[in-house]
């Protein structure tokens, strides 16, 4: 059962099996635990939150604690920071050496130990879990915001003093003119993004940059441009160079241009002539291609070599990435998608087994579509039937193999993932967790198998959809 209920600081405890905390403090002392979360300010940060909450005294709580009551005690499953900090407001002697610290945030008493706090209050662990995985698991579902955003909210509420403000409406409108350039909205975002907008910000808001791109400064922070089709021109020139190409020093970005004199010396050999923008524009329409699910992906490249993706490979605690499309499969392959969409939805970390039987269905699934695809026949057992002297085919290894050695003979990628799989005996191993009850699947491993397979399940995939789409055609 779930409700919502005010609880006094005195009244609510710690829980010592925090995942914060080491299972040697399990059975300690309430007192022994506040003191764990005080011994390390770099870790835990609790003096700078109980900061935080006494500066914001006056707001309404925006996040509740998670409670478990059970005979009369109330455990704080999640919040358990933000209680420590609430616990040496309301009663500094708790806080030991810090004690002093605590009581200077709290002169007028205006939290003492008989406060309230809001509360979400079960009485089942796993509820209680739930709301602990959504947020230290999952974030909170929260996107956090750049550097961009930031710049953009400091401008949009005024809050920061005069120097800090007018850089802060210098860099969102610089941010302004790099939404209005004629590149592909990705990779304006890459721009701006994690690990390349304090290079961007490096060479665009330098002096050197300010003559390049012809704008000045005003006193309240907003550019006075002299001609903005050339900036933003030149600045299409840049963001491109910026993505796609490394300086010719060999050294980083930060590195090669850290001085007025380097950052003067690239721009000057920036070349923005038409020439090099109709050069920009070919080779953004030769790598622009769309993937499974219809999306557009760019894949520019040099020498065989990948220079910028659109589509780098992210981290997510599912097999695949989260997305509301589907691939683009007709209904006789509609297996396939429901499949797919179960792998968008399940944690590997939490269910390795159940990932690996789905990956294997998807797998024997989609081969079996992609052969059928091709006009070959199958047994009542779905066995691959092999015309002229050769075997059927029972195993997926086998039918992976026969399709490697029929249909992908041109794609040497595609033959060279099947044989490494083949070595490393991933296929058979996918057989085992469902047969083997003495072998496990584990998170690494079906990790590293999909990241592999997956230019095979591609292949497969383009293929089936290559092939319902000559049907559609034929017979329409």
């Amino acid at each position: 059962m779930l409700t919502e209920n005010k609880i006094q600081i005195r009244d609510l405890l710690l829980w010592d099996e925090n995942s914060r905390l080491t299972n040697d403090l399990f059975g300690k002392s309430q007192q022994e635990l506040i003191d764990t979360f005080l011994s390390n300010e770099k870790k835990f940060s609790i003096k700078n939150l109980a900061s935080e909450i006494t500066n914001d005294a006056d707001l309404i709580q925006l996040e509740r604690l998670v409670v478990i009551s059970k005979d009369g005690k109330h455990v704080v499953y999640e919040g358990n920071r933000r209680l420590v900090a609430y616990k040496c407001i309301a009663d500094p002697s708790l806080a030991g050496n810090f004690s002093a610290f605590f009581e200077g945030l709290n002169v007028d008493k205006h939290i003492t130990t008989t406060t309230t706090l809001d509360c979400i209050v079960t009485d089942s662990i796993d509820t209680a879990n739930r709301y602990i995985e959504r947020k230290h698991l999952k974030n909170n579902n929260e996107k956090s915001w750049g550097q961009v955003e930031r710049d953009r909210h400091g401008v949009r509420t005024k809050k920061r003093g005069d120097a800090n403000y007018r850089q802060r409406v210098k860099r969102a409108a610089i941010a302004d003119l790099v939404d209005k350039i004629d590149l592909p909205y990705q990779m304006k975002k890459d721009a701006l993004g994690e690990g390349r907008v304090t290079n961007f910000y490096r060479i665009v808001d330098s002096t050197p940059g300010a003559a390049f791109f012809g704008y000045d400064v005003l006193d309240d922070g907003t550019l006075d441009i002299r001609n903005e089709d050339l900036l933003l021109k030149k600045l299409k020139v840049f963001v491109y160079d910026l993505l796609t190409n490394k300086p010719s020093s060999g050294e980083s970005w930060s590195r090669a241009y850290n001085t007025i004199e380097k950052q003067q010396k690239y721009l000057s050999a920036l070349d923005f002539d038409d020439t090099r923008i109709e050069n920009i524009n070919k080779e953004l329409e030769d790598s622009r291609a769309t993937n499974l699910l219809g999306e557009e992906e760019i894949e520019i490249t040099q020498k065989g070599k990948t220079i910028y993706s659109n589509s780098q490979q992210k981290v997510y605690p599912t097999l695949i990435k989260p997305t509301a499309k589907r691939l683009k499969l007709g209904k006789q392959s509609e297996k396939i998608n429901e499949i797919h969409k179960e792998l968008q939805r399940v944690i590997v970390k939490d269910c390795p087994t159940a990932t690996s039987m789905l990956v294997r269905t998807l797998l024997e699934v989609t081969v079996h579509r992609y052969l059928e695809s091709r006009g070959e026949r199958f047994d009542g057992n779905n066995n691959l039937i092999v015309a002229g002297n050769g075997s059927n085919k029972v195993q997926l290894r086998e039918k992976i193999n026969y399709i490697s050695a029929t249909y992908a003979t041109n794609n040497a990628n595609v033959r060279g993932v099947i044989s490494a799989l083949n070595s490393q005996l991933y296929t058979q191993n996918l057989n085992q967790v469902v047969h083997n009850i003495g072998y496990f699947a584990d998170e690494n491993s079906i990790q590293k198998f999909w990241k592999n397979i997956e230019v095979v399940f591609n292949f497969l995939i383009q293929g089936i959809i290559e092939a319902e789409e000559n049907d559609k055609n034929t017979n329409p």
